[in-house]
């Protein structure tokens, strides 16, 4: 095995306790953690079974840090990667839910209790069993079991 080659000056090191402590999100807590302790001669054992992650991951991390600095260890994914309807049939979808009541929508015989308010129960299967096409979206089943998920969540 080859010798460390990544070591940290006081300075790098001081910045990344920093950083530890005043972190509130927990995987970047552990990216600090695990790249100081790497950078200032923990044995990789050792830093694996405390943070928690595999070499890979550490290596990775460390490499990133000494390319970009702190703002590397960051999470930068944008999220929604896996969204089943478009920003804009959310933001249509959404603006029904606030404007109409389920009633006005589905009619008062296919609504849960007086079908004057949203609930999770009143959408369950309301966008299933119904052809939902509002003017501007027509949603698909497993596009509508999403946005039942997602759309009436904000609306109850």
């Amino acid at each position: 095995m080859r010798p460390r080659t990544f070591r940290l000056t006081e300075a790098e090191a001081t910045e990344l306790q920093e950083a530890f402590q005043h972190c509130h999100d927990a995987r970047a807590k552990t990216r600090y953690q695990a790249v100081r302790l790497y950078g200032t001669g923990y044995r990789v054992e050792h830093i694996l079974d405390v943070c928690a992650c595999n070499r890979t991951s550490l290596l990775e991390w460390a490499h990133a840090y000494r390319q970009r600095g702190l703002s590397a260890l960051l999470d930068h994914r944008q999220g929604d990667n896996r969204a089943l309807l478009t920003a804009e049939q959310v933001e249509a979808v959404q603006t029904r839910l606030h404007r109409y009541t389920p009633a006005q929508l589905f009619g008062h015989d296919r609504c849960v209790g007086s079908g004057l308010f949203w609930t999770v129960a009143g959408c369950s299967g309301r966008f299933l069993t119904l052809p939902v096409c509002w003017n501007e979206i027509t949603v698909s089943p497993i596009r509508a079991a999403h946005l039942t998920r997602h759309c009436c969540k904000s609306a109850a």
